[in-house]
């Protein structure tokens, strides 16, 4: 067990970190200063010599400091990889996504803070490939811009009315 530093915007926030492990796999739980869950995870062994080489593992779980889940990742051997999902302090969902070897790769959907859909797209490999719609707060259609290999190759855009304006 240790404690660690960790900066967060301007302001400095403590956290410990407990540790066991077995068998290759280190399972690893960080808490606030306030004792609430900070982030929750695994780490695999994949050494191929004496040395460890430990990498995330599996699904991590990070935390705000209320204890409102902040955040869903899956690790393959130290890279982000499958569904990735992020929260608003409020609950809310502010981001789902798939994930390839640590780059977006299909659907990507983010939301504004009061639960309304603000950007939906596709990527592959990590570049945007299709169409993307982008959102007002009030629902109305913003943009929809066409991409091909992360290429911009045409664009529509809209006032929060509806009305056709100029991008």
């Amino acid at each position: 067990m240790g404690i660690f530093d960790r900066l967060f915007g301007k302001k400095k926030e403590e956290y410990r970190t407990t540790m066991t492990s077995k068998n290759g796999i280190r399972t690893i739980k960080s808490y606030w200063n306030n004792n609430q869950l900070y982030q929750e995870g695994i780490q695999k062994d994949i050494s191929i010599s004496r040395d460890c080489l430990w990498k995330n593992h599996g699904l991590w779980k990070q935390y705000y400091k209320n204890g409102q889940l902040r955040g869903e990742i899956n690790w393959k051997e130290g890279g982000h990889y499958g569904k990735q999902k992020t929260y608003y302090e409020n609950g809310q969902l502010k981001l789902d996504g798939n994930k390839k070897n640590g780059k977006f790769d299909g659907v990507l959907k983010m939301y504004y803070e009061n639960g309304q859909l603000e950007t939906e797209g596709n990527f592959k490999e990590g570049k945007k490939d299709g169409v993307f719609k982008d959102y007002y707060e009030n629902g109305q259609l913003e943009s929809e811009r066409n991409y091909k290999e992360g290429k911009l190759k045409s664009k529509k855009c809209w006032d929060e009315s509806g009305n056709v304006i100029e991008c």
